[in-house]
């Protein structure tokens, strides 16, 4: 994992941590859709709107974050849902925007300037990345949670079609919000091969932000403008 994602990885569970002390103090804490997200930029990864089943009233309170069924969720199953809802709208988008017959593209020495030492060998394809990122998703959640998939990860890798790989993405993404949902502030600490279940969960998100990156570019390659960065503002 590159030093982006372990900060990434280490940043999520300084929230959990946060939301978790703050929970246990009788309230609950931000960081959903009206409090700004997770911070983000175009083609990094994370947007800044993403979370979930969150309120903030006037005076800046935040109100019991409930799930669908009206149950009250724990500080850290929100921390973590709030990730995971914020990648999955950036890596669908990326996985959308590309051409289907552009699926089995994967970078070579061809793609770069006369002479750059550019090494690109055996790298993975657009669409067998997405599908090792859906695979990825599917692991880290049930090693975190014990929570089993409804399909078997390995299965992915038959997959061809645009059409194939975009629906077994989303459904990873599914499977990782209702996984997300059975972390508790008394679980989400416990140790999983040495690990605690929230740290396990947001380096599985950390990782699949480092193939985001790579996606990224796959894109400009091809002429695609990264969803992320349409019509975003300039660097000064």
């Amino acid at each position: 994992m590159s030093k982006t994602g372990l900060r990434m990885a280490a940043a999520a569970v300084g929230i959990a941590l946060a939301v978790s002390a703050q929970a246990q103090r009788g309230g609950t804490m931000g960081g959903g859709a009206n409090s700004g997200g997770l911070p983000g930029s175009s083609d990094t990864g994370f947007g800044g709107n993403a979370g979930p089943r969150t309120m903030t009233p006037p005076g800046g309170v935040m109100s019991d974050p409930t799930s669908g069924d009206g149950k009250r969720l724990s500080a850290a199953a929100v921390s973590i849902d709030t990730m995971v809802t914020g990648f999955e709208k950036a890596m669908m988008n990326v996985a959308k925007a590309m051409p289907a017959d552009k699926y089995s593209f994967a970078p070579t020495v061809a793609n770069f300037a006369p002479g750059s030492p550019a090494k690109y060998d055996g790298v993975m394809a657009f669409g067998p990345m997405l599908i090792h990122v859906a695979q990825g998703i599917y692991g880290s959640f049930q090693q975190a949670t014990g929570l089993s998939p409804a399909v078997n990860p390995k299965s992915l890798t038959n997959l061809k079609t645009k059409e194939e790989i975009v629906a077994a993405l989303q459904e990873s993404f599914d499977y990782a919000h209702k996984a997300a949902m059975t972390l508790t502030n008394e679980n989400a600490f416990q140790q999983v091969r040495g690990q605690s279940r929230i740290t396990i969960a947001a380096t599985g998100i950390a990782h699949a932000d480092d193939h985001y990156g790579q996606l990224v570019e796959y894109l400009r390659m091809n002429g695609v403008i990264p969803p992320g960065s349409a019509g975003a503002m300039p660097m000064q």
